[in-house]
């Protein structure tokens, strides 16, 4: 083989395309979907709070947080404009839903996802969301109620970690909680933030997060009073 028929063997092995919004590799397999995120941050968004999703190339697992809670079930259609739409709802008087999209024949790229009447441009990403490879991760339980968070999540070792809040509304002095405290199962305090006004999230890092069958729980505090307080499971 002379160095040009070599050189164009080989690079017709890494060329990249694109058809109809697929990627692929030229006589390789399409790069596996490895998360989802919002295109756009949603730090000023008033109807979704979080949307994000881990993959292990095959499944997705997408959790959907909006803002407020509808008295009927609300609709989610993940990539509705596609031949394979993803269809869950969230239960009523909820707002917060966990469910799983197979992404085994998807590519990287963007896409839409619609709650009822509402959309938001979503992106599948070649990479894993921020956290997803940490020894241990939080997410809220499924039937966990709040007047004032709309989602948490968190990710660390007994090091160290980080905990993401999205608040239901902008936060405001006297009316929201105004610090947050991360306790663990023995009701040590991991972590404890005071809270930004006039957000509608925060992050904040915590002492450790360490894998265990009992359930920490993110408090929220106003004026010392404990007016705020779910379950967070570790994985």
């Amino acid at each position: 083989m002379n160095r040009a028929t070599k050189r164009r063997t080989v690079l017709g092995g890494i060329a990249v395309a694109a058809v109809g919004g697929t990627g692929y590799l030229l006589g390789g397999s399409p790069e596996p979907v490895r998360g989802l995120r919002a295109v756009d941050s949603l730090a000023d968004d008033e109807r979704f709070a979080y949307v994000g999703g881990a993959s292990d190339g095959e499944t997705l697992h997408v959790e959907v947080a909006m803002r407020e809670r509808a008295d009927t079930e609300q609709e989610i259609v993940l990539f509705p404009d596609s031949d394979r739409p993803v269809r869950a709802a969230i239960p009523p008087l909820r707002s917060f839903w966990r469910f799983s999209a197979p992404v085994g024949s998807r590519s990287p790229g963007e896409g839409t996802l619609r709650v009822d009447d509402t959309s938001l441009s979503v992106e599948r990403t070649a990479d894993p969301p921020t956290g997803a490879d940490a020894a241990v991760r939080l997410t809220p339980r499924i039937t966990w109620q709040s007047d004032y968070l709309a989602h948490a999540r968190g990710y660390g070792d007994e090091r160290g970690g980080r905990l993401h809040v999205s608040f239901r509304v902008r936060t405001t002095d006297g009316l929201t909680p105004d610090t947050l405290v991360l306790r663990g199962p023995d009701r040590s305090v991991l972590g404890r933030h005071a809270v930004p006004e006039g957000v509608f999230e925060t992050a904040f890092d915590v002492d450790s997060v360490v894998d265990s069958e009992a359930d920490v729980e993110l408090v929220g505090r106003r004026d010392g009073a404990e007016v705020d307080a779910f379950p967070l499971f570790s994985h």
